[in-house]
C-alpha cells in the first residue's frame, strides 16, 4: 500500500465555533439573529426545530449554529478558507451585538479532510501503514486469521495559549448528497451512498478568555488553517 500523503486528501469540512457565557436571552433573540442574518448573508432558510437554538442554512453551503453557549459556522463544501472566514465573521458580529457578549471562552477550528478507498479493508491498511499507528500481527486474542479494519488514532494537547484534538480514522460511511443528512428539516431532498474512507480530523482552539473587541475572525481562521497545513504531514510521515 503507498505511503499516505498530505497532498492526496481532500478538505472536506470547515468548521468555526466561538463559545461564551450562557446565554439566556437567545431564547429571545432568535428573530433578530435570523433576520439580520438573512440581510447580511442573503439566501438563508431555517431548520423547522428550534428546540436547542437557531440553525439556518446559508447557500445549500453553510450550516449556521446559535446556542446559549455557543455559535457555530460550517463549510460543507470549502473551497478556501476566505470564504468561510467571511461568512464567519459576519455571523459572529450579528450574534456577539444580539446576545451581549464580550468574552469569548474558547475559540476553535476545525478542519476535516478524507482520501478515498475501494473499499474499508484498503483504507484500513493505508492508515495501519503510518508510522504513527503500530499493531502487532496476529494472532491475537484467539484471533488467528482476519483483516484488521475500523483503526483510530486519538491524542489533545492543551498549551497555554492554544491547544488540538487530532483523529484519524479509516472507515466506511454512509454520504448525503446534500451538505447533512438533517437537510430535510432544510426542505432538501438528499440521497444516500456509501464511501471509504481515511479521515484527518483537526480541531485548533485556543485555551484562554479573549475579550470581543481583540478577535479578528478572519485572520483566526487563517493562522489556523496555516497552522494545520504546516504540522498535520508530520503526523503521516
Amino acid at each position: 500500500m503507498p505511503a499516505l500523503r498530505f497532498e492526496d486528501f481532500t478538505l472536506e469540512n470547515v468548521a468555526f465555533e466561538l463559545r461564551y457565557a450562557h446565554k439566556p436571552i437567545l431564547w429571545d433573540r432568535m428573530g433578530v439573529i435570523a433576520e439580520q442574518a438573512d440581510h447580511e448573508l442573503d439566501h438563508i432558510r431555517y431548520s423547522q426545530d428550534m428546540s436547542e437554538g437557531l440553525d439556518l442554512r446559508h447557500d445549500m453551503r453553510y450550516t449556521l449554529k446559535v446556542r446559549p453557549d455557543r455559535m457555530n459556522v460550517i463549510d460543507h463544501d470549502p473551497t478556501n478558507e476566505k470564504d468561510v472566514a467571511e461568512v464567519s465573521d459576519s455571523f459572529f458580529q450579528i450574534v456577539r451585538t444580539s446576545l451581549n457578549i464580550d468574552t469569548i471562552n474558547r475559540i476553535g477550528v476545525r478542519l476535516r479532510y478524507r482520501n478515498e478507498y475501494d473499499n474499508l479493508e484498503d483504507a484500513s491498511s493505508a492508515l495501519l501503514d503510518a508510522p504513527i499507528i503500530s499493531v502487532p500481527p496476529l494472532p491475537m486474542f484467539n484471533a488467528e486469521e482476519g483483516t484488521l479494519v475500523n483503526p483510530v488514532c486519538q491524542f489533545q494537547v492543551h498549551g497555554n495559549t492554544h491547544g488540538f484534538n487530532c483523529r484519524m480514522l479509516a472507515q466506511s460511511r454512509q454520504v448525503s448528497t446534500t451538505p447533512d443528512l438533517n437537510a430535510y428539516q432544510f426542505g432538501y431532498e438528499f440521497q444516500e451512498y456509501e464511501q471509504h474512507v481515511i479521515l484527518l480530523d483537526i480541531d485548533h482552539f485556543t485555551t484562554k478568555p479573549a475579550s470581543v473587541e481583540s478577535i479578528h475572525v478572519e485572520d483566526l481562521i487563517s493562522n489556523s488553517f496555516h497552522v494545520i497545513r504546516r504540522d498535520l504531514p508530520k503526523l503521516l510521515s
